[in-house]
């Protein structure tokens, strides 16, 4: 009897926040599924001041998640992570290069919906330190820094998405998350000629924290449909 080799699922965080987001993840994903958490390069060559920066950003995060994708790997992003995860899989597709086998999306309104403005408010008040100390302006600096990526991003996903990928989107919302309502992540839809799911699952705009969040993740890469793929 042969072992299944485990599935390789790459995950983007949310802005001002760093891959160890999802460590408890690795341990809940074991043995069928391969964490690999991931980030963006955070200094000044990668501003995205410019369309020619931004792709310049995307091609840098796709040659960094290069070697992962020799054998079919899934992609999850949360909230920021999301946009993140699908510029990369369309610059991939793009470049001849392998995109992933589904793009798994939490907390996220789509590249084109409008983003409402408290999300700076919400992420900045969220398990900060307080105000004042030299963690809390490092915090506040590098929030600023990813939220200005991530309007460069969504606007390149618009930019580039000539037609809609082939891959399968997942799409899952909180049930108390002021930031992200069902309506836009609906939008998710347009960037995809495959399927695209829609899930409501408990929590705030972090709900990929709670346990229930991370079992459901488990139950859905080990689903027979999941393990068909």
């Amino acid at each position: 009897m042969h072992s299944r080799s485990p599935h390789t699922l790459i995950a983007f965080h949310h802005a001002g926040g760093s891959a160890a987001t999802f460590l408890p993840w690795r341990k809940a994903l074991a043995p069928l599924v391969r964490l690999v958490p991931a980030t963006w390069p955070r200094h000044s060559g990668y501003a995205c001041r410019t369309d020619e920066e931004t792709e310049l950003l995307v091609s840098r995060i796709s040659a960094q998640i290069g070697p992962l994708t020799s054998a079919p790997y899934s992609v999850y992003g949360h909230s920021m992570g999301a946009t993140v995860g699908l510029a990369v899989s369309l610059y991939r597709l793009g470049h001849g290069l392998t995109a992933p086998r589904e793009l798994l999306v939490g907390a996220a309104a789509a590249p084109d919906a409008p983003i409402d403005g408290s999300i700076v408010r919400l992420i900045a008040g969220s398990g900060r330190p307080a105000a004042g100390s030299s963690v809390a302006e490092l915090n506040r600096r590098r929030l600023t820094d990813d939220l200005r990526i991530l309007d460069a991003l969504r606007r390149y996903c618009v930019r580039v998405l000539r037609e809609p990928a082939g891959f399968p989107i997942h799409v899952f919302t909180g049930t108390r998350d002021p930031l992200c309502h069902p309506a836009a992540a609906q939008r998710w839809s347009r960037y995809t000629t495959d399927i695209c799911t829609a899930e409501t699952v408990d929590g705030d705009h972090y709900f990929h924290r709670d346990p229930g969040f991370v079992r459901r993740i488990t139950e859905f890469f080990a689903e027979p449909a999941a393990l068909a793929r």
